[in-house]
């Protein structure tokens, strides 16, 4: 196993590095949109637990 690692370790400066296919910006972008597009989402069920029980005061003194 050491002989292994030890052949893998050799190999590893020897191949050439992938480049990415997309500057590093632009993965920010893409993840910065999606992000607030799935935010986006979230926002706009707030409230949905109100419409469906039926309002803010249904059960005027309690709390549940």
């Amino acid at each position: 196993m050491t002989s292994t690692l030890a052949h893998l370790a050799a190999l590893a400066p020897s191949q050439a590095k992938r480049a990415l296919p997309m500057s590093p910006i632009l993965y920010f972008l893409i993840a910065f949109a999606l992000f607030v597009v799935l935010l986006g989402v979230t926002w706009s069920f707030r409230g949905a637990a109100n419409k469906v029980r039926g309002g803010e005061n249904r059960h005027p003194g309690g709390h549940h």
